[in-house]
């Protein structure tokens, strides 16, 4: 899986960034999910974080093999 920072960066602040270990806990919790729902999930809950908008760019890949 990569993403860029606009990922990690989402949230009103620095102090309330979405960070790796947000990112971290909602893969965790969408990994039983395929790889565009685990992709699709991470990037809403960072626009969640972000209160409906992002303040940079975002890209998530998820790449899982059977």
């Amino acid at each position: 899986m990569l993403f860029t920072d606009g990922v990690t960066e989402a949230g009103p602040s620095p102090d309330e960034f979405f960070d790796v270990s947000g990112v971290e806990a909602t893969v965790r919790a969408l990994w039983t999910r395929d790889a565009e729902a685990v992709g699709r999930g991470l990037l809403d809950e960072a626009v969640r974080r972000g209160g409906g908008v992002l303040s940079d760019d975002a890209t998530v890949v998820v790449m899982k093999f059977d």
